[in-house]
């Protein structure tokens, strides 16, 4: 308790996360428990989002005086103008389909500009790239990563690269970065990311 009494600044951030993964139950718990504090502390929750139970939390875990402030960002540019943006919806089964088509797609913008694509842009004359692919759990981050992989003839299993579903996996780097990783491989991973060039990182 004397240490909960201390705390005065609380940070609740990915709140819609939170939330929709169910802990609720836990959050309401370490409000009860630094109740004392309300009064004092500041409170600064960050989320993606502001559904209706977000907000019915927000305003139980902030102060109650009038100096609670809302602040939105989604309105204002988050990405350079110039940087073209695309979204792609689809079934969760399809995604892994659905990643290796954009690949693709990429492969024929930076590589040759005819004969079918390839993903080994910088080997076949075209601009090197750096591909980021995010997903929620590291289990996804491994599953994708392990796919691409084998799609580009790099599992390890004799998969025929000529035959490839990209084409070809010469001169494609295929990393992945999540929690399971220690901090030293994470930072090596970065190190390489940061260095290689035809490069894909799956990342949570």
């Amino acid at each position: 308790e004397k240490v909960f009494r201390a705390i005065c600044v609380l940070i609740l951030d990915e709140a819609d996360q939170l939330l929709g993964m169910g802990f609720r139950k836990e959050l309401d718990s370490i409000l009860l428990a630094i109740q004392g504090t309300s009064s004092t502390r500041q409170t600064l929750l960050f989320s993606a989002t502001f559904p209706e139970d977000v907000l019915q939390f927000a305003r139980s875990a902030t102060r109650r005086n009038g100096m609670t402030s809302f602040v939105d960002a989604s309105g204002m540019v988050q990405t350079n103008s110039q940087v073209q943006q695309y979204v792609t919806v689809c079934t969760p089964q399809a995604q892994g389909a659905e990643l290796l088509s954009l690949l693709r797609q990429l492969a024929s913008k930076s590589s040759q500009p005819a004969g079918g694509g390839r993903i080994t842009g910088q080997a076949s004359g075209g601009q090197p790239h750096k591909v980021l692919v995010f997903s929620p759990t590291t289990r996804m981050v491994q599953f994708y990563a392990a796919l691409l992989k084998e799609a580009s003839g790099q599992s390890g299993l004799g998969v025929d690269q000529s035959e490839s579903a990209l084409g070809g996996g010469d001169g494609l780097r295929i990393l992945e970065i999540h929690a399971r990783l220690s901090q030293v491989a994470r930072k090596q991973v970065a190190l390489d990311f940061r260095k290689s060039s035809n490069v894909v990182l799956f990342s949570t």
